[in-house]
């Protein structure tokens, strides 16, 4: 992206995740970083708790990993704004939605990024996916 990256101790960013599961939404459930597994098909609501003391963006990082994401051409790693659960661009940068489909921990982090510059980032949040008959491997 062009970014220096110069972490500033006044700028603090972590992530908070939920899982939904079926299309009326009504059941949540808290997702734990490297928790129990999550089966495919879940959709996965990404929060990022931001302090700061001067506005900044906050941008997302997601990086698919395994054999099963790499065979279906899932592999990712870019850095991007937040979707809606609907995979559009989110007016709410701070709410990332995201779907589960392969196989493997899946990494995702929070960027905040103020005049070009990344002040802070969030410790990787780990995600373990299973989809049925698909072994898991890392």
């Amino acid at each position: 992206m062009g970014w220096a990256e110069q972490h500033d101790p006044r700028f603090q960013v972590s992530i908070q995740a939920t899982r939904q599961r079926g299309k009326s939404g009504r059941i949540t459930r808290a997702v734990q970083s490297n928790g129990d597994p999550v089966f495919a098909g879940n959709r996965l609501r990404f929060k990022a708790h931001v302090t700061e003391p001067i506005h900044s963006a906050v941008w997302w990082q997601v990086a698919n990993t395994g054999g099963h994401a790499r065979a279906s051409g899932g592999l990712r790693g870019e850095i991007f704004k937040a979707k809606t659960i609907a995979a559009k661009v989110s007016s709410d940068e701070a709410e990332n939605w995201e779907n589960t489909a392969y196989t493997g921990r899946h990494l995702i982090r929070a960027l905040l990024v103020r005049n070009q510059v990344v002040v802070a980032t969030s410790p990787w949040f780990h995600v373990n996916i299973y989809a049925k008959n698909v072994p898991f491997r890392i």
